[in-house]
Order: structure tokens, then C-alpha cells, then sequence
């Protein structure tokens, strides 16, 4: 994933730099990339009391924290206010993806008892 990130963001051409700039483009970039976090988070995570493995759980504490650091990492380069929307839709989806691991293993710690 970071060299995917890395490979598409950094890819772009410099004249379309500053179309990536634009309000309505940042805007729009922020709603799919929102929707497609929700939609992981689904796909990842379907619901809470499902109990899931724990060394995948543990993957995606992982990759929760490291994420946010490689859309750090492959937008340097990007207008600020792209990288700055990149980095708040992906820290929201990092803090969803944190929590729904926690009521996970919540849940099923107390399945156990």
C-alpha cells in the first residue's frame, strides 16, 4: 500500500499539480476517499461481536498507525491543502479503524467469560 500511495501521488505530472489545488477537486478527492475508508472499515471489520483473529487484528493496529505516515510520505510533494484534506479523511480513517479493533477484541474478551 505505502508504495502504491507513493507511486500514484508522486506520479503525477507537475502541470496537473496545481489542478489537484482546487477547492472542488480537494473536496471531491476528501468524499470518495471518505467513502472508500467506510466501506474498508466494513469489508475489514463487519461487526464488532464477529470474532476475528488476533495476529489481524494486530495487522491492522498496525497498519493504522503507519498509514498516516506514508499519505505524510507520498504527498510532500502535492499542493498543502491536498495533502492537509489526504491527511484528516485518513487520520478519521485510522481512528475508526483503531476503534472498531478495540470494541472488537472488547468483544470478544467478554464472549470468553
Amino acid at each position: 500500500i505505502e508504495s502504491n500511495l507513493k507511486q500514484f501521488w508522486q506520479g503525477i505530472p507537475s502541470d496537473l499539480l496545481a489542478a489537484i489545488g482546487c477547492h472542488v477537486v480537494i473536496d471531491q478527492v476528501a468524499l470518495f476517499d471518505w467513502q472508500l475508508y467506510k466501506n474498508l472499515l466494513h469489508v475489514l471489520i463487519p461487526h464488532p461481536m464477529e470474532p476475528m483473529i488476533s495476529s489481524f487484528v494486530q495487522a491492522l493496529r498496525q497498519f493504522s498507525k503507519c498509514y498516516i505516515l506514508w499519505i505524510q510520505d507520498s504527498t510532500f510533494h502535492i499542493p498543502a491543502n491536498m495533502s492537509k484534506a489526504k491527511m484528516q479523511v485518513g487520520k478519521m480513517f485510522t481512528t475508526s479503524l483503531r476503534r472498531q479493533t478495540a470494541m472488537t477484541h472488547l468483544c470478544q474478551v467478554r464472549q470468553l467469560r
